[in-house]
């Protein structure tokens, strides 16, 4: 289950879609106290892992809170998306006290490439990945296929075997899913199969590794929105709660899941994951 804990950002990436989520709606924030009415439901379900996600997700100043709850009342796996930018000494430190592995997003190096992307600074960026190893936070990074920034990716993957970290390449989920990350990933496979030790294929998952000469790792996410491969997408898909305490099956779908009694979320989750049986990307067309 990825969890949005708010729909703000203080970043304007120029490829953001925001999960999903209406960009211009008023703001929200999802409480600590409904979170933990929520996971007493989760825990009752199959569910296996957790991430949180925004917007920011750490705009909402509970969001660490919810954290160091899941890892000290679940055996969850749990992660956080993030562009890092709210990352102090204090909020390292407590994430260094769970096995949260949090994922920065990386759109490129230096600070006009990684301005040009996010309006935000590299100098505080590379602070914050300093501030994680200080303090043995597991991190990694996402890297987002999109044609505004493809430019960046030969410098990116240089930095990933510097660093000897792993980068998961995401697909462009641009309007109507036109399908040009797709293009690109021809191009990126072409590239990592010259300058890689090993290649792995999760022909299940369709995810595909490479491993660097340095022991960086580059994963891609081969989405299964290009084949509309719904046994898969089922599979490896995330339920997305909302701020707003409201479900999405899939980031196309357009229908919108009321919570209307948290008591009986384990059967909302339930119905909603039987009632996923079709491709929602064919509701943007």
């Amino acid at each position: 289950m990825r969890i949005l804990t708010t729909n703000k950002c203080n970043y304007r990436c120029i490829y953001c879609h925001n999960e999903g989520q209406e960009i211009k709606t008023q703001s929200q924030m999802l409480s600590f106290e409904n979170f933990e009415k929520i996971m007493y439901q989760v825990k009752k379900t199959s569910i296996n892992e957790i991430r949180f996600s925004g917007g920011e997700p750490l705009m909402n100043n509970k969001t660490i809170d919810m954290i160091e709850w899941v890892d000290k009342n679940t055996n969850l796996e749990v992660g956080l998306a993030t562009n890092g930018s709210l990352i102090n000494d204090e909020i390292a430190k407590r994430l260094a006290k769970t096995r949260v592995l949090i994922t920065l997003h990386l759109p490129g190096i230096g600070e006009s490439d990684y301005k040009e992307v996010t309006q935000g600074e590299w100098k505080q960026f590379n602070e914050v990945i300093l501030l994680l190893d200080k303090y043995k936070v597991e991190y990694s990074f996402n890297y987002v296929l999109s044609p505004e920034s493809f430019k960046n990716l030969d410098n990116v993957l240089k930095f990933i075997e510097k660093t000897k970290k792993r980068v998961k390449l995401l697909p462009y989920i641009e309007n109507q899913f036109l399908n040009l990350s797709e293009i690109l990933m021809k191009d990126v496979t072409e590239k990592l199969d010259k300058i890689s030790l090993k290649k792995d294929v999760d022909f299940e998952s369709g995810i595909i590794w490479w491993k660097l000469k340095t022991n960086g790792e580059v994963k891609l996410l081969n989405t299964p929105c290009y084949s509309k491969n719904i046994k898969t997408c089922k599979n490896y898909g995330e339920i997305r709660l909302l701020p707003n305490l409201k479900l999405q099956k899939c980031i196309f779908n357009s229908e919108i899941i009321d919570i209307e009694n948290i008591e009986k979320l384990d059967e909302i989750l339930k119905n909603c994951w039987e009632s996923f049986s079709g491709c929602y990307m064919e509701e943007t067309k």
